[in-house]
């Protein structure tokens, strides 16, 4: 398991599907905007506790202002550390 340090959170990325349900195509261009994540793990930091995230949150994120990416380390695939600053809204 892969613990952030701090007041940081790991998300597995949410991949989006390539079309709507009513059939719609969307580009690859579009696809890329959208920037959800599901929470894995999270700091112990006091700033990212007032977030009041819990694990399994989706969660919307800035993907310009995250930390590398953690593929392959541990078993896990499309995984991002993420700042507390930069998780911009819980999806409910």
């Amino acid at each position: 398991m892969i613990r952030p340090i701090g007041d940081r959170a790991i998300l597995k990325l949410i991949e989006h599907a390539s079309t709507t349900k009513s059939g719609i195509v969307i580009s690859t261009v579009e696809r890329k905007e959208l920037n959800l994540g599901e929470i894995q793990s999270i700091g112990t930091g006091k700033e990212i506790k007032k977030l009041a995230i819990k694990i399994g949150d989706i969660v919307a994120f800035n993907r310009y202002k995250t930390e590398d990416s953690l593929n392959g380390i541990d078993g896990q695939e499309h995984v991002k550390i993420v700042d507390h600053d930069n998780i911009l809204a819980v999806l409910t």
